[in-house]
């Protein structure tokens, strides 16, 4: 998939600007790192079509272990409909092509 457009893994330090902060619910969000994995499913999905591999986007799931950064994430994808988020102990068991943890 994405015939090596993408390297199979890859990490991002975001440095400074990965403040967490804990949510009313006590669970854990980064907005800044939220705002930076919708921009790479954006690009990603662009960067299929282009090649003709738009089902990687139908095929892609962002985990997290926290529900506070879910629901951040969800917010920053709402205009990627068919990206799957959700936390790691929901996803157990199933399988994407392409994950992004944040």
């Amino acid at each position: 998939m994405l015939h090596g457009a993408v390297p199979p893994l890859l990490f991002l330090d975001l440095g400074r600007r990965a403040v967490a902060e804990r949510a009313p619910c006590g669970s854990w969000r980064n907005q800044h790192e939220a705002d930076l994995v919708a921009s790479m499913v954006t690009s990603l999905a662009k960067m299929a079509e282009q090649i003709g591999e738009d089902e990687v986007v139908r095929d892609c799931c962002v985990l997290t272990p926290y529900v506070a950064q879910q629901e951040c994430l969800r917010a920053g994808l709402r205009h990627c409909p068919n990206a799957v988020v959700s936390t790691v102990d929901a996803f157990q068991g199933r399988e994407a092509e392409v994950v992004i943890f944040s």
